[in-house]
């Protein structure tokens, strides 16, 4: 992030605790509630759970980024745009939401299933510096990952997806992002670790 996120912290809880005004540090969002998977075990899945967020209040886009700004002028310094639901489901929104981000010169991670990136986006968001990419990968085979996403086609995106960031990052010298791989664990892929950690090397 470039400055002690637990320090800074600290010293705006210290203002809250003496009646003093003090930002929030850490922005969480999602900003849309649809996805193009329909993964087996996802939580969206329980309508009860889904009614209780109250999801039928959507933020419109043009908010979706005046919120940016604000942040911005509070002084946040983190931004996760979460997952659960896949936020590139607006992906011209979200793209600059991460763009705007960056030049005020916030820390930036994004959770995402990664199939939804197109090849400028990429480079764009090397060249940028996004800072973190949490990637939802289900298994280290098509077979596996498919059956549990249940949309053919969407282990082969993500990877060709996360090989893109790869090879831009070595183009242009860039650590940025950072990615990691996150996977759900269910009696269809817990015995495929091995294979999971493998791939996961090899996608860098």
């Amino acid at each position: 992030v470039g400055m002690n996120f637990e320090k800074e912290a600290v010293e705006r809880l210290s203002l809250w605790a003496k009646g003093k005004k003090a930002p929030p540090l850490h922005l969480d969002i999602e900003p849309t509630s649809t996805c193009n998977l329909m993964c087996r075990f996802c939580w969206t899945r329980s309508e009860e759970r889904v009614k209780s967020c109250q999801y039928q209040r959507k933020i419109n886009n043009k908010r979706l980024l005046e919120v940016v700004d604000e942040a911005a002028d509070l002084g946040v310094k983190e931004w996760e745009i979460a997952g659960g639901w896949e936020p590139m489901s607006k992906p011209k929104t979200v793209f600059k939401m991460m763009v705007l981000i960056k030049e005020y010169g916030m820390y930036g991670s994004i959770t995402t299933n990664g199939t939804l990136f197109t090849k400028p986006m990429i480079k764009k968001l090397v060249e940028i510096g996004w800072d973190r990419i949490l990637f939802s990968l289900e298994g280290p085979d098509a077979s596996t990952h498919d059956y549990l996403t249940q949309v053919k086609g969407s282990f082969e995106k993500e990877t060709e997806n996360i090989k893109a960031f790869k090879e831009w990052k070595e183009k242009l010298g860039s650590k940025k992002p950072t990615y990691s791989v996150h996977s759900v664990l269910t009696n269809k892929n817990y015995n495929k670790l091995e294979e999971m950690v493998e791939l996961g090397y090899e996608l860098g």
